[in-house]
């Protein structure tokens, strides 16, 4: 069932009172002594909130939205600014249960909320997560030896090293020639830009890792190539460059972040142009920061590939693109798209609502002025 939410009003006062509301039963013997029970397991609340000032628009407002409500029969939605939250935790991951009740400020299951942002700490660290979808176009993100990828002068071994996640599935790059040596794969129809690259690597024989992003037109010319590179030994971040003199994709949002363990998480985004029409990522060692070509015989690690629309966190693929929804929320409850890790907090920033009624059938308003009123104070009640 949906509710109403309680209006906005240019005239509130400040200082609205919150009162929580126990029940106690309590027994006294002929001796004196006291048996107390509580009947509520948690407390209801009341709200006394004062409108020094209403104009003609805002009283009109009031009294349709008493009628609306049927004066105490009916509740709604009420949001007691004094109850923001900020970070507040409302879910740890076990590995298995993706849906989790949102809290208040004391820790009570609340009936609803304004979410303005969630966020999951793991093993990818701290993630902004999004209510709207985000998909992972490059295929087998964690199987570079697959065929979905194409080599050239390298060869590649799944089950190399550790991942950031824990997993023994880091695949490392061996260069079998001096020279362009990459893993690449081909979108024929991305492409709703921006696209974010996430890519994680780490340091073997080889140190730096270039990222290079070719979009072509229906009549598959060029129309975007550059090139920009990584050291995942000391973080640097080289500048865009074009081996082909053809126009820069403008990279933006450029990070190099440490995992631990010495691997590195490299992001950056482009947006798409207009005419592109397909698009192949490369990615491989290089011996310089300023060009694609490697040395023989060196080698480095990598995991993780992604092409992602609509951003976020890394979306692990296998034969397919993987789309996701970080977070639905309903009510109090929020489900995660993806099962959050053993381990993981989950934590969110908004303003909790409560469910309340009008505690009485009537209002009082008076007009003070021409075409302006003061409510006296009007009380609401949360109601289970």
């Amino acid at each position: 069932m949906s509710y109403n939410t309680w209006p906005t009003f240019v005239g509130r006062g400040w200082g609205i009172k919150k009162r929580p509301i126990t029940r106690t039963i309590i027994q006294t013997a002929d001796g004196g002594q006291e048996f107390r029970l509580g009947r509520f397991q948690t407390p209801l609340y009341e709200f006394d909130i004062e409108i020094p000032y209403l104009s003609q628009t805002d009283y009109a407002t009031l009294q349709a939205f008493f009628a609306q409500q049927s004066g105490a029969l009916t509740p709604f939605q009420f949001a007691y600014d004094g109850d923001s939250v900020s970070d507040s935790v409302f879910g740890t991951g076990d590995g298995s249960a993706k849906q989790f009740t949102l809290s208040g400020i004391d820790g009570e299951p609340v009936y609803s909320a304004i979410v303005d942002a969630v966020y999951r700490t793991d093993w990818q660290g701290r993630q902004l997560l999004y209510p709207t979808v985000r998909t992972n176009h490059m295929l087998y993100s964690q199987s570079l030896a697959n065929a979905a990828w194409d080599k050239s002068n390298v060869t590649v071994t799944d089950g190399a090293g550790v991942a950031p996640d824990g997993s023994t599935t880091m695949s490392r790059l061996t260069v079998t020639a001096t020279g362009f040596s990459s893993i690449s794969q081909y979108f024929g129809s991305l492409l709703i830009g921006p696209v974010k690259l996430i890519l994680f690597a780490q340091a073997d024989t080889a140190n730096i890792i270039f990222v290079q992003v070719n979009q072509a037109n229906a009549n598959n010319v060029v129309i975007h190539a550059s090139d920009i590179n990584f050291n995942v030994s000391t973080g640097a971040i080289g500048a865009e460059y074009s081996t082909g003199a053809f126009p820069f994709n403008n990279y933006s949002g450029m990070t190099l972040t440490p995992m631990g363990s010495g691997v590195y998480r490299i992001e950056l985004s482009f947006n798409v142009d207009p005419s592109t029409t397909s698009c192949t990522v490369y990615t491989g060692p290089s011996a310089s920061m300023t060009g694609t070509s490697a040395t023989a015989g060196t080698s480095l690690l990598m995991w993780g590939l992604a092409a992602q629309t609509g951003g976020g966190v890394y979306i692990p693929t296998t034969t397919a693109p993987v789309t996701v929804t970080d977070y639905v929320f309903t009510g109090n409850t929020m489900t995660m798209g993806q099962v959050p890790a053993e381990g993981a907090q989950l934590t969110w920033t908004g303003q909790p609502l409560y469910l309340v009624r009008f505690s009485s059938d009537s209002i009082e308003t008076t007009e003070t002025m021409s075409e302006i009123y003061e409510a006296t104070t009007i009380t609401l009640r949360s109601v289970r």
